[in-house]
């Protein structure tokens, strides 16, 4: 699967442009993740599959090798790391490797609040 070809609101950030996103004010997923974390790694077809099924909500995924300033900034201590935004300002945390039920639930949960 060819993410950036099949699921354009999944990509890789570094610190700026995921302060960008997050500041526009939509619904954003950001995944907190490293190259040699295996469970990061086994997240990714989750999250690809969830920005399938999710189109409304931009999933970001931000290596904390290359972005450390930011992974402290979010006080990220392990990872994976998932941190939901809405309206630029986090209202929901996960840790560690997480099913897709779940993650779905909380999204689906802030979209339902959001509506209302």
């Amino acid at each position: 699967m060819t993410v950036d070809a099949e699921t354009p609101n999944l990509r890789d950030a570094d610190s700026e442009s995921c302060k960008a996103t997050i500041e526009q004010g939509g619904l954003v997923l950001v995944d907190f993740w490293a190259r040699w974390c295996g469970p990061c790694r086994s997240l990714e077809p989750v999250l690809a599959e969830l920005a399938v099924g999710r189109p409304d909500l931009t999933v970001l995924k931000v290596d904390i090798e290359r972005n450390s300033a930011m992974a402290d900034e979010f006080a990220v201590r392990s990872v994976p790391t998932l941190l939901l935004f809405a309206g630029g300002t986090c209202v929901d945390q996960l840790i560690g490797k997480v099913s897709f039920v779940e993650i779905d639930r909380i999204v689906a949960r802030k979209i339902t609040q959001s509506s209302t």
